[in-house]
């Protein structure tokens, strides 16, 4: 397999040499994605082929697919990742989106039973949001 990416002409000196596929597994929807040499991760879509590239958290993204597990540590790097990306951008329902892709982030597979929970009683209902 050959990244995309590396065929757009540049100068950086991680460029110079070929990336070689460190890692990569197909997810359930078809897509691929992978982890190169130079430390970049890519998804590519199975519909079209388009590759994105500097996916962050791909390794975890493959242990989760997998079933290993993610130390709590990494979670949290990612959840206040999710928040110094996304958590400036205006609009409460953007910020919902923020909260819910953070709390998907540390609870891992408990969302769904924490989620049930919090709605159980019927007081309040849970905003997924709407993504940036």
């Amino acid at each position: 397999m050959r990244r995309l990416s590396s065929s757009l002409g540049q100068t950086d000196e991680r460029c110079k040499e070929e990336p070689k596929l460190v890692d990569s597994m197909f997810l359930p929807n078809g897509d691929q994605v992978c982890i190169w040499s130079d430390g970049v991760a890519t998804l590519v879509n199975r519909d079209n082929g388009d590759e994105i590239i500097g996916i962050r958290k791909a390794k975890n993204l493959i242990a989760k697919a997998r079933g290993c597990v993610v130390s709590a540590e990494e979670r949290i790097e990612e959840a206040v990742g999710v928040a110094c990306r996304y958590g400036s951008i205006d609009g409460d329902h953007h910020k919902a989106w923020v909260i819910d892709q953070m709390v998907r982030i540390l609870l891992g597979s408990g969302y769904g039973d924490w989620r049930h929970e919090y709605e159980a009683d019927g007081e309040y209902e849970w905003s997924e949001g709407v993504p940036p």
